[in-house]
This record gives C-alpha cells, structure tokens and sequence, in this order.
C-alpha cells in the first residue's frame, strides 16, 4: 500500500511509512479503514501544503490530526474544524447518532468521505507536476541505490 501511494505521489517512502506507524497508534483505526485513512492522510498534507509534495515533519503532522479525528469521531470533528475541515450541522448529527449506537466505523467513513471530498486527489495531483515527477525519480534513484546497497552487503556476507 505504502508503495503504491509512494510511486503515484512522490511523497518519500519514509514519509508515508511514518504516516502509517503513526496512524497504527490509533486502536479504533480498523484495517479496513486504515487505507483510506492513509490516503486521507497525503491528500490532506498536500493540500495544506499548497499542492506541494509535503514533507515527513508535515506527513505525520497530518497523520497525528486524521488519527486523532478516526479514535475519537465526535472530539475529531471539532479539531478537524480547526483546520479547516467543513462538516455540516447534519454530517455533525450522523457522527454523533453512529458514535451513540457504536457504529465507530461508520462515523469513521463519514469523516473520510469528508476529507475525501475536501482533498481527495491531491496528493496524486501533486505527484504529476513537474516538482512531483522529480520527486519521483529521486526516489526511484534512492530505491535503486538502497537496494543495490543491501545488494552489495548481502554478497560480502555471503563471501565470508
């Protein structure tokens, strides 16, 4: 999953492994919701980093918020609102009606859905500019070094 967000976006693969370790503090984020809310996660940071690929520091940043707003769907709205993510009075009333019967998971996608439709694409966006395809490349290079390093170290091991 990491991969595929990394090669569509740009965004460094360390980045959205730290996205991902920090969204699996977060008990109530279910492996089903978890994609999405890593998703969620790089649209997000993307966008509030003005269509630019974001960094690692604004990455988790990011992730910390989405977290915090999927553990604790009602507290998650307000801080959500703080940063400029727009629920309505009636999306509001869902959250809280879900969270009152304990269907977190379905107060958890109605939150997704949101950030969704606030950010949705942006990361992907981002990835294909030109700053994106650099970044790209840059990480494909540092891939391919990283592996041929492991590679090299592999070999020494195994001649000894």
């Amino acid at each position: 999953m990491g991969k595929s967000l990394v090669s569509a976006t740009g965004i460094e693969d360390d980045a959205v492994t730290a996205a991902q370790a920090m969204l699996l503090t977060f008990t109530n984020i279910g492996k089903d919701t978890f994609p999405a809310a890593t998703q969620a996660v790089a649209d997000m940071a993307t966008a509030m980093n003005s269509g630019a690929i974001p960094s690692q520091e604004a990455i988790k940043a990011t992730a910390i918020q989405v977290g915090k707003a999927l553990q604790d769907p009602i507290a998650g709205v307000t801080a959500l609102q703080r940063v400029g993510v727009k629920l309505t009075e009636s999306q509001k009333e869902q959250i809280q009606t879900m969270m009152e019967s304990n269907d977190v998971s379905g107060a958890q996608a109605l939150i997704l859905k949101e950030l969704q439709t606030e950010f949705g694409g942006a990361a992907e966006a981002a990835g294909d500019t030109f700053g994106g395809k650099m970044a790209k490349m840059n990480q494909k290079l540092a891939d391919a070094a990283e592996s041929l390093g492991t590679n090299q170290y592999r070999l020494k091991l195994n001649r000894n």
